[in-house]
């Protein structure tokens, strides 16, 4: 046991220097001894040394008793936060140097304090210790795939499943461990003490040491769709990544290029950091490596360029990065693609993609001009392979659209300048023949047979599903607070404050629809007469300003082109006489038609209109208004109010559609009767106009006037003072009814207009039922009241009343109440319903009528503003 001591003394004291700079050491075998190998730690349990230290004679009497000089050191918390980088050049020849060279270079402060050791086998270990950080477990930098011969002989040496890969850089970390010199013929290279690096220090040469992997997972490489590849010699992803400036790339997104690089690696600090390896261009593979967690890219993967642009600057998206590359001129176009493009995109007017080549370009810009100069639009035909002409869809809606043609409503119109009409299919079709035109007589008449063939197999399905849709909000359109009058030589601006006429060269981009301009001119020097204000005083009221202001406002509301919630109503034109035969004559119908000359009126008789979903079937979405003269004593009204609030439009050939309010028409009823305003929304929502029987005993508005009054489809004999007149008197209403905001609200009715009214809602006999004993009611006295009815009383009057008319139109309890309310209403009366009273100590229900502001005289026959009793 002499040797051995001799052995111990002579490399004991750097032992011991290692033991007091904190190391925890192991003894390992200097040779092999049975089955148990060289450089194998010499105690079985070893690894409580991961987590305590042997002091300095334990140490002594192990490596004494198993008669080795061999020792090592473990890494880890336990030996002060050592770490190591093991260089293995066995698998790597020339690695150790060209690793040391660029950590020299990238990191010349701290490579002169890192501790370096060389190994039996030629490679090195860079000893060094973590400041703030603590240590991971033993790590795989880099590596590369085995050989065939490797593999060989690993089965030779008995491995049936040899591992496919090597490593030549890994870290002894946590719980590992390596042999220190003298041992076994390690030795020191850079004999400095062991540092202590930050962890941003400690993790700048990982990053490189992971910069030499040959192993890592490299994400897909982008790549065309099958058709877009079959344009290519080289596609546009594989020309980026075979020509892009890798330094370029990164830098706009925010890595910086470290100073040094060489012929196989440049490295990259990532977005945020100053310096550190963070990623590698490895540029024989030209691929980047990426070291961080600290980014939107993976660790520990590779990419190449074409991935680092998606991922960087596209979000991931493949289609998009594709696109990019294509306009900043990458991939290279087959000569044969670019030929038959250019001629294509010459023809349609269409630009080609930037990556064709100088050649193609010169040559798509000459024939560009050429047919340009012919077509300005481009063609819609071609040849096919067999040499016939074809009409191609794409195309023949490039032209389409080009010459103005759009969908609206399943309609087909055309922008013409600053005008949109509406036109048929037909009158397309002809333009877009006229259209063709050729040298060739011979090729223009077999485009053309070609043209017609196309026409019966796609026509109909190119004009209703593939033109693209009419964007209508740069029409001038009448809105909440202004309205447009158009005329064939200028147009009117309509709001609360102002009247301006405009020449349409003022409309600045604005569109207006053709259909909207009325035929005929506005002249503001000819002096207005004032027919058309004398037909309406005389046909509603000549003595009622107030009835005069109410028509203004209801005609402003029906000629301002724009509807909303807020703004519905139902205008009802009645009649001031109680009989419906002394009606007629008295010019309702003339009031809507004559409106038709200023807005599009829709007219359906009330015999023919459906009140159910297809109220609306005549209705033609062009016109504003929707009259319905002449209709039954009988209708649902609160059927008509839900049609207004909430319309649906359900046409005979077509799908049930709803329509927004902004684009329903606004409902104007004339009827021979009256109405029932049965609810609150009724109330709110119905408007009437009454006209009086001024036309009926005078021989009608023709006779009374000389004149017949134009209305749609009708040209009248008004002269131009007439139509002065109307123009002026519709546009001064339509301010009108702006300045009250577009709204309305009923007026009271004349005395035979309520009576109508009620008596439609209630019956005749209802009416005379309660206007018969109103004033007895009035008077009844119970005790020390007056106008008080017991509920049984009147109950009981009420049906022997209807008794003895064998109960025709009898009321529910809760009608008859109504009807009674509305009379009181009426005539200023308080009304108190089946109120609970104690009278001389007996309780019973009473219905109270009293005095209030009364409208009449209940005392006298009849009143101004009375009934008859």
């Amino acid at each position: 046991m002499e040797q051995p001591q001799i052995k111990l003394t002579a490399i004991w004291p750097e032992v011991k220097n290692l033991i007091e700079d904190g190391m925890s050491l192991i003894p390992v075998r200097d040779k092999a001894e049975g089955n148990r190998a060289a450089k194998t730690p010499c105690i079985a349990q070893w690894k409580q040394y991961q987590s305590e230290r042997m002091n300095e004679g334990e140490l002594w009497q192990a490596m004494e008793t198993y008669d080795t000089t061999a020792i090592a050191i473990i890494t880890g918390e336990v030996s002060g936060r050592l770490e190591l980088i093991d260089i293995d050049s066995k698998y790597e020849p020339g690695v150790e140097a060209l690793l040391l060279q660029d950590i020299a270079k990238l990191y010349p402060d701290l490579f002169h304090i890192l501790r370096i050791h060389k190994t039996p086998s030629g490679g090195r270990h860079i000893i060094y210790r973590i400041e703030d950080g603590d240590v991971p477990g033993n790590q795989k930098l880099a590596g590369r795939e085995r050989t065939e011969d490797e593999i060989a002989e690993e089965r030779k040496a008995g491995k049936s499943k040899p591992s496919r890969t090597v490593n030549f850089l890994e870290t002894r970390g946590e719980g590992g461990y390596f042999l220190y010199p003298p041992s076994m013929g390690y030795s020191v290279v850079q004999d400095v003490p062991v540092p202590l690096l930050t962890w941003e220090e400690r993790c700048g040469l990982i990053n490189l040491c992971r910069s030499y992997d040959r192993i890592v997972k490299v994400a897909p490489t982008p790549k065309p769709t099958k058709r877009e590849d079959d344009w290519y010699t080289e596609n546009p992803f594989e020309d980026f990544n075979n020509n892009c400036d890798p330094i370029q790339l990164m830098e706009q997104y925010g890595w910086k290029a470290l100073p040094y690089s060489n012929n196989r690696f440049i490295w990259f600090t990532r977005p945020g950091k100053d310096n550190g390896v963070s990623a590698s261009f490895n540029q024989s593979k030209r691929v980047f490596y990426i070291f961080t967690s600290s980014t939107d890219l993976d660790s520990e993967r590779g990419y190449n360029p074409a991935s680092i642009l998606a991922e960087l600057g596209f979000n991931g998206d493949k289609k998009l990065t594709f696109s990019h590359l294509v306009d900043s001129g990458y991939g290279k176009v087959k000569h044969n693609v670019e030929q038959s493009i250019i001629k294509k995109a010459a023809i349609q007017g269409n630009s080609i993609p930037a990556n064709f080549s100088e050649e193609a370009k010169a040559q798509h810009a000459e024939l560009t001009q050429q047919h340009h100069e012919n077509h300005p639009f481009g063609t819609f035909w071609d040849l096919n392979k067999e040499g016939d002409f074809v009409i191609n869809i794409e195309s023949f809606i490039h032209v389409a659209t080009q010459l103005g043609f759009r969908s609206f409503n399943n309609i087909v119109i055309q922008i013409d300048g600053n005008y949109v009409n509406k036109v048929d299919d037909i009158y397309l079709y002809d333009l877009l023949k006229d259209y063709i035109k050729m040298d060739d007589d011979v090729q223009l008449t077999n485009i053309k047979a070609a043209y017609e063939k196309f026409l019966k197999t796609y026509g109909g399905f190119i004009t209703t599903k593939r033109l693209p849709a009419f964007d209508s909000d740069n029409v001038l359109s009448d809105t909440a607070d202004t309205c447009y009058k158009f005329y064939s030589n200028l147009y009117v601006e309509i709001t609360s404050t102002n009247i301006r006429l405009k020449e349409y060269e003022s409309l600045d981009g604005n569109l207006v629809w053709v259909d909207k301009i009325m035929p005929r001119e506005y002249n503001d020097k000819v002096a207005p007469s004032a027919l058309y204000r004398q037909y309406l005083i005389n046909s509603t009221d000549p003595h009622r300003q107030s009835v005069q202001d109410h028509v203004k406002s209801v005609i402003g509301w029906l000629c301002h082109d724009y509807n909303s919630p807020a703004r519905i109503y139902i205008a009802v034109l009645t009649e001031m006489v109680m009989d419906p035969k002394d009606g007629g004559g008295s010019g309702k119908n003339i009031f809507v038609n004559v409106l038709s000359n200023m807005i599009g009126v829709s007219t359906a008789s009330g015999s023919m209109v459906k009140w159910d979903d297809k109220f609306f079937a005549v209705w033609k979405p062009s016109d504003r208004v929707y009259f319905i003269p002449d209709i039954p004593k009988v209708v649902d009204w609160l059927f008509l109010k839900n049609a207004v609030e909430n319309p649906l439009v359900n046409k005979k050939y077509d799908r049930e559609i709803s329509v927004s309010i902004d684009q329903t028409p606004k409902v104007v009823i004339n009827t021979n009767y009256s109405y029932a305003d049965l609810d609150g929304g009724l109330k709110r929502r119905i408007i009437p106009i009454e006209f009086t029987n001024f036309y009926t005993l005078n021989g009608g508005v023709d006779g009374v006037h000389g004149k017949l009054f134009p209305s749609r489809g009708v040209e009248g004999t008004w002269d131009k003072e007439d139509w002065k007149g109307f123009d002026d008197f519709v546009i001064h209403c339509i301010q009108y009814n702006l300045q009250q905001d577009g709204k309305l609200s009923p007026t009271m009715l004349s005395e035979e207009g309520w009576v109508k009214k009620f008596v439609n809602m209630y019956g005749e006999d209802n009416y005379d039922f309660i206007s018969d004993n109103i004033q007895y009611w009035m008077e009844r006295e119970i005790g020390p009241y007056s106008g008080w009815v017991k509920v049984d009383d009147f109950q009981k009057q009420y049906d022997d009343y209807v008794s003895a008319l064998k109960e025709r139109y009898k009321l529910s309890k809760k009608r008859l109440m109504t009807a009674v309310r509305d009379f009181c209403e009426r005539f200023g009366l308080s009304f108190e319903c089946s109120v609970q009273k104690r009278i001389n100590g007996t309780k019973a229900r009473y219905h109270i009528f009293s005095s209030g502001d009364v409208g009449g005289n209940l005392n006298e026959d009849e009143d101004d503003d009375g009934i008859p009793f």
